[in-house]
């Protein structure tokens, strides 16, 4: 199987993880081309774990920066969402 990217592969790093699993288990070798991984050989299995592993962490500070910066904006008033149309 042949992607660009690694990140166009799967929906999530649980997704991604257990989708490499699978394949192979079936024997399928994957080669993403712009990273230039081909999981057909031990170099590239190894990169794979080492990308998912940053990719879970990258995820994991991106949601714990995000609710840094909600909780940051509620405590100065701020107020999320989208504004009400209608006045009362």
């Amino acid at each position: 199987m042949k992607v660009t990217r690694l990140d166009r592969l799967p929906r999530s790093v649980l997704h991604l993880v257990t989708l490499g699993a699978e394949l192979r288990e079936r024997g399928i070798g994957s080669h993403v081309i712009e990273q230039g991984i081909d999981t057909a050989i031990m170099e590239g299995r190894a990169m794979f774990g080492m990308l998912s592993v940053l990719a879970e962490l990258q995820r994991e500070l991106t949601v714990a920066n995000t609710n840094d910066g909600l909780a940051s904006a509620r405590a100065r008033g701020r107020v999320g969402g989208r504004r009400p149309k209608l006045t009362p």
